[in-house]
């Protein structure tokens, strides 16, 4: 099972962190940064065709995921493909439904960087 990882470069531990939970559940963690085969290639084809070929989307959705152009389209994309979506929100982002975009009103797993 692949879970193509939807996050901001400026949540990189919590990202780690993230990844680390799903590799330990036997899953591979797809990130963009971390797959050299579309070096040289037009980042959102590479983007589509791992959200494509994922199981599903794990939304790290924090403050700065929540103002990512390229997380947002990557949201969208995979409802678009009607993927599975899981949201990780932090507090600060789910309680403002317009930072929660395209996924407000879906059910989501609350995290706390203070309580992990």
């Amino acid at each position: 099972m692949q879970l193509f990882i939807s996050h901001s470069s400026k949540d990189r531990d919590w990202v780690d962190r993230v990844q680390k939970r799903i590799e330990a559940a036997d899953a591979q963690a797809y990130l963009a940064e971390n797959d050299r085969s579309g070096v040289g290639h037009v980042l959102n084809d590479k983007l589509k065709s791992a959200i494509t070929a994922s199981n599903a989307v794990v939304v790290l959705l924090t403050a700065n995921a929540a103002t990512s152009p390229i997380v947002r389209e990557e949201v969208g994309y995979a409802l678009g493909l009607n993927k599975h979506v899981i949201p990780l929100v932090a507090p600060e982002v789910a309680s403002n439904p317009s930072a929660l975009g395209m996924l407000n009103g879906l059910e989501h797993i609350p995290f706390d960087r203070e309580d992990y």
